[in-house]
């Protein structure tokens, strides 16, 4: 993930869309420096370089910048996972590259890292971020089931659960992105990679049978 540097240069005169991308942005900046225990409005505003009466204006409290923003990120790698997508058309060949996708940058980057692991804490302690956090990784789980559901189907594979499956190499690779981005020398990205494909040959194989 690339830092989120400032697109306007101080002074600028921005429209009211352009402002709330800059707080949003800003938001960011402030997590990947100081993780979440250290947002706050007053943070927010040095960062983006305005007054909190500017950024009341904007927004009704933190708490929904803050919602903003995690909106803001999932979005963009959503729209980046649908790219690499499109890199292929075959079901199997896209349930590969959605494997692959996880295990090499924006989202093995460490201020992703960090921003990421901020919002899965706030998800903890407020109820407007975790439920937003289900609703993204509904989303994500989803395109997971429909690409098993399609593989399934063009093999012609019987008796697999698509939707216990999504939510098994979901955690799969989940777990194996959190470890990964605690300890990097536990193994690498490209191991990490190597599991979760093998587990898609499992599933070709039709080895995976008993998840009814």
């Amino acid at each position: 993930m690339n830092r989120v540097a400032s697109s306007t240069s101080p002074g600028a005169r921005l429209t009211p869309d352009e402002r709330r991308a800059e707080l949003i942005d800003a938001v960011l900046r402030c997590i990947m420096r100081d993780g979440h225990l250290g947002l706050s409005v007053r943070t927010v505003c040095q960062e983006a370089g305005v007054s909190a009466g500017l950024l009341a204006h904007h927004f009704n409290g933190k708490e929904e910048l803050i919602k903003e923003a995690y909106r803001k990120l999932t979005k963009d790698l959503f729209i980046q996972l649908l790219a690499i997508l499109d890199e292929a058309s075959e079901p199997v060949a896209q349930l590969r590259l959605y494997v692959d996708s996880f295990f090499r940058p924006p989202m093995l980057d460490k201020d992703y890292l960090k921003v990421w692991l901020g919002f899965w804490s706030l998800s903890q302690q407020k109820a407007e971020i975790a439920t937003l956090r289900n609703e993204v990784n509904s989303k994500y789980v989803k395109i997971l089931e429909q690409l098993i559901t399609q593989s399934i189907n063009r093999l012609d594979i019987p008796n697999v659960n698509a939707r216990l499956a999504a939510f098994g190499l979901s955690a799969l690779m989940d777990g194996l992105w959190l470890e990964w981005s605690l300890n990097p020398k536990s193994f690498s990205p490209e191991e990490a990679n190597q599991i979760c494909q093998c587990w898609v040959d499992s599933l070709i194989a039709g080895e995976l049978k008993r998840i009814r």
